[in-house]
């Protein structure tokens, strides 16, 4: 890579910075506004990982600042390709999925991006705040039935402490997978 070509990869990277804090303040049409500049530039030679993330924060981005959830989703979906950036796509689309109450499609992208980045803050707190259970000790029977209750109760009180403390000082607080 040329220096020109490095200077431009280093402004690209420092504008995503600037995109992602913006994103983490709340402030999604600003974040928007510098992200669908980025996405318009051509990718540069070593750049399709952060191509990607833009895509997701794009994604994140429009569907919390103007609502459109479909467009949202599709964008986040692509970023979901990254290797670099999976767990933040991960979590973004879990975002946008939350934000039309569907929880069901939120859950796995939590636990997808758990396994790749075990220590993600935004998905462990996502984690904590939905209340995701642990699998019933015998998977082949419903979580209500009676033996399930009942081994369910005896594994918290053997095996309280499993699962990955939360960063968040509350340590009673796992994610259990």
């Amino acid at each position: 890579m040329g220096d020109r070509e490095s200077a431009a990869a280093e402004e690209r990277q420092a504008q995503f910075g600037q995109a992602v804090e913006l994103c983490e303040r709340r402030r999604y049409y600003q974040a928007a506004e510098l992200l669908q500049a980025l996405h318009r530039l051509p990718v540069l030679v070593g750049q399709q990982e952060l191509h990607l993330a833009v895509q997701s924060y794009l994604g994140l981005s429009i569907a919390r600042s103007v609502g459109d959830y479909d467009e949202g989703r599709r964008l986040a979906r692509v970023g979901l390709a990254s290797r670099r950036y999976r767990a933040h796509a991960c979590h973004n689309l879990a975002l946008i999925y939350l934000d039309q109450k569907d929880r069901g499609s939120a859950v796995p992208l939590i636990h997808k991006g758990l396994r790749v980045d075990p220590r993600h803050r935004g998905l462990l707190l996502l984690a904590k705040s939905i209340g995701v259970r642990r699998r019933p000790p015998l998977s082949f029977l419903r979580r209500g039935h009676p033996l399930n209750v009942l081994l369910g109760r005896l594994r918290r009180r053997l095996f309280p402490q499993r699962g990955i403390p939360l960063p968040v000082g509350d340590s009673d607080a796992f994610y259990f997978e």
